[in-house]
This record gives structure tokens, C-alpha cells and sequence, in this order.
């Protein structure tokens, strides 16, 4: 597509690229990849377009592959708790289609609504659930893979248990498509929880409910998610607080039960979410930067010793910056959501740099190109970076699929 008007629309980066392909197979994918790779056209993958804003800036932009047209399913035997489909199917689709059977993939990454399978996998985005169902890498099964070259591997398979040597599936799940272009995937599903329910409980300060969260994870007790939110979280979650914490619990009805007893004589007595406000709680926070209008998003792993602490010197955070925080305590997650009120360029881009330097692994996984190009956005280089560029020389030494986007501007 050549014409101004659909260019602008697949804009990255603030740059318009110079067309843009939308093939309907994957034979048409690999043709693209091998036509661009001859003139040495740099491409841009494209999901559904709601990672775009993850990464580095590109360097270039002359080609973006779209694979909105490559939708759909491959494979699905219920019975067998496994589904293959092709990328560009919407997850809200794929999640709507096995919900018929009481299946689910068990992933809830922010943007999920819009985002496509592909696009999720090969950015292995995860969400509040992640330390009681696994990441990306624990669902995929196996993907076929468009190679820069226009040479289609197919890796993994569609059954559980396939793996016999390397896992190579798990190698193409976060690498932002700089290795290939995911053309079709494999995952494993899980039944839907035959019960839930969510319990949020307030606290004075951020130390009792940290305490609490953590001694909940210490019990018998098996919480689907725990959520630790910081005031003004909490006060626009209408949440009770100041300090709030979220429980879900993901069981059957009898489990859940026990469950929301123990956890009641543990604590005190909750405030429970049933239905659509359970529901909705769960999207707007998975969702938060977004429905509340943060400048940038950004994700803190560490250990969870070490939660409270980083949440404790957001709120204390000097400068231009506002930081509004969550911790997803089981899997050692902080996500900060930074408001920049209007503050000059310069010192926002310098907060976010101190904060991203105050300990943990630090990812800057949503904001404006802007912030993008003062930053470092991957945080500090580290050593397992070299291995990180070796890999990416072998799959695609032309550096044609984004370039620049990924650790160590591979």
C-alpha cells in the first residue's frame, strides 16, 4: 500500500514508512521478507500496533509487515487442551473462541483487549497473574517463524509434551520480532476457574499491607493474584486504603470458600467483588497507565523483599515526576506509572533515569518517543547482552527486522 493516508496510519515512531504489507499467507510473509532483505529495506513488524510504543526508537522505518490478515485458526481439539493459530489473531478472539469449550489461556497483559497473539508472544507480556499461571514462554507450545531470509522454520509443536533439546520457541517469545516474524502459534489452555471472587482489604500504611501480602504467600493459602496498591491507586480504583490489597482467588467454589475464611481471620473482614466489579477491578489495573493517563509505564522486577522499598521511594520521589505504583507481589513486580504534569522535558527524562537506576531489572515498557530517545530504555547495559547480539547476528545478520528496538540497539 503506497497511498499517504494508510502509511500514516502504521506509523512508529513518529516515522511514516515508506509502505506497507499485508500479506494473507505465510508464504506471502516469507515473499516480503526475502524481497526486503534483497533491497535492504528495514521491516517493522505489526501485530495490532499496542507494542509499539516498547523498546528503542527505530533507526528506520521503510517497510511495515502487518499481519492483521493472517487470523486464523489452525488447529483446536478441545479435548486436548492445545491451540494453534495463526498470529495476527486477536487475543480477545482466541479467548472469546475457547471460552465456548471453558477453556482460556491463562494470560492477562495490559492491552490485551486489542492486542494480537503474535504480538503478546513476542513480547512475552504478562499481567497480575503471571506467578500462579506463568509467563508467555510456559504457555507456548511451538510457532513457525518467518526467518529475515524468507526461510520458514517451524520450532516446537502442538502437543504438551514435544520438546526433546533446545526449547527453541521460548527463544523467539520477547524478542520483539528481531529474530523473525511469528507467523503461527502453539499454546497450551487451561479449564476457566469454575469459581472466582476478589477480596481487597485497606491498611494504614504500605509496610502492613506488604506484611500481610507476604504472609498470605507464606500460608497454605493458593491466590491466583495478590496486588499490593499505593494511595492514589487505590483511591481511583475505589479501593479501601489508604493502602489497598488485592486477593484473587481462582478455584472451585468450595476451595474459594476456605480460602476467603482463612484469608479473613488472617486479616479482617474484606470488601468483596463479585461479577462485573470484580472484573472491571482486575482491567483497569492491568490497564491502569492507560485508562488513567500516565505519561509513561514502567516495570520493576526484584526480589520481594525489595518491593516495599521500591514503592516507598516513589512516593517519595522528588522532581517533575509523580509516580503512581503497584506491587504484584508473588512474582516480585513493581509497575510505576509516571505523570509528567506538564514538567520540562529534561528533568522528566532525568527522574525517569534515577528511577530506573534504583535497583532491580528496570524496563521502561510504555511511553512516548520522546522520552524514548533521552532514555535507556532497557536500563544499564549488562553482559548477557553479547550473547543477546551473537543470537540476533545468526538469525538476521542484515539487522533488517526492527533495528535498534531491542537490548543493545540489536
Amino acid at each position: 500500500m503506497e497511498d499517504q493516508e494508510t502509511r500514516s496510519r502504521y506509523a512508529v515512531d513518529e516515522i511514516v514508512p515508506d509502505a506497507v504489507a499485508l500479506p494473507s499467507s505465510e508464504a506471502e510473509v516469507a515473499g516480503v521478507l526475502r524481497a526486503a532483505a534483497a533491497a535492504q529495506k528495514v521491516v517493522v513488524p505489526w501485530g495490532a500496533g499496542t507494542k509499539q510504543d516498547l523498546g528503542r526508537p527505530l533507526e528506520r522505518v521503510d517497510l511495515v509487515l502487518s499481519l492483521e490478515k493472517l487470523n486464523r485458526v489452525v488447529d483446536y481439539v478441545p479435548a486436548d487442551m492445545t491451540i494453534t493459530v495463526e498470529a495476527g489473531m486477536r487475543f480477545a478472539n482466541l479467548q472469546a473462541l475457547t471460552a465456548r469449550n471453558g477453556q482460556t489461556v491463562s494470560l492477562d497483559p495490559p492491552r490485551a483487549a486489542g492486542a494480537t497473539i503474535g504480538g503478546i508472544v513476542a513480547t512475552s507480556a504478562s499481567g497480575p497473574r503471571r506467578m500462579a499461571y506463568g509467563g508467555v514462554r510456559d504457555f507456548l507450545l511451538g510457532a513457525r517463524v518467518a526467518l529475515p531470509d524468507g526461510r520458514v522454520i517451524k520450532a516446537g509443536g502442538k502437543v504438551v509434551k514435544n520438546v526433546a533439546g533446545y526449547d527453541m520457541p521460548k527463544l523467539f517469545a520477547g524478542a520483539l520480532g528481531t529474530l523473525g516474524v511469528i507467523t503461527e502459534v502453539s499454546l497450551k489452555l487451561r479449564p476457566l476457574p469454575a469459581d472466582t471472587r476478589t477480596l481487597l482489604f485497606g491498611f494504614a500504611e504500605l509496610g502492613a499491607a506488604m506484611a500481610a501480602a507476604e504472609a498470605i504467600l507464606n500460608s497454605e493459602l493458593l491466590p491466583a493474584a495478590v496486588a499490593v496498591l499505593t494511595p492514589e491507586v487505590a483511591r481511583r480504583l475505589e479501593a479501601p486504603g489508604p493502602v489497598s490489597l488485592g486477593i484473587a482467588l481462582e478455584e472451585t467454589a468450595e476451595n474459594n470458600v476456605y480460602q476467603a475464611e482463612r484469608i479473613s481471620q488472617m486479616l479482617s473482614a474484606p470488601v468483596a467483588l463479585v461479577g462485573y466489579a470484580e472484573s472491571d477491578f482486575w482491567d483497569r489495573l492491568r490497564n491502569y497507565g492507560d485508562r488513567f493517563g500516565a505519561d509513561f509505564r514502567m516495570r520493576v522486577n526484584t526480589v520481594i523483599g525489595d518491593l516495599e522499598r521500591q514503592l516507598q521511594d516513589c512516593l517519595r520521589s522528588p522532581g517533575p515526576v509523580k509516580f503512581e505504583a503497584v506491587a504484584y507481589v508473588p512474582s516480585g513486580t513493581a509497575m510505576l506509572y509516571g505523570f509528567a504534569n506538564g514538567g520540562e522535558a529534561g528533568a522528566v527524562a532525568k527522574s525517569v533515569q534515577a528511577r530506573m537506576a534504583a535497583g532491580g531489572s528496570a524496563v521502561l515498557e510504555s511511553a512516548p518517543v520522546a522520552l524514548r530517545r533521552q532514555v535507556d530504555v532497557w536500563g544499564p547495559a549488562r553482559p548477557e547482552w553479547k550473547i543477546v547480539e551473537g543470537i540476533r547476528a545468526t538469525f538476521d545478520p542484515g539487522r533488517i527486522l526492527n533495528r535498534g528496538r531491542f537490548v543493545g540497539r540489536v
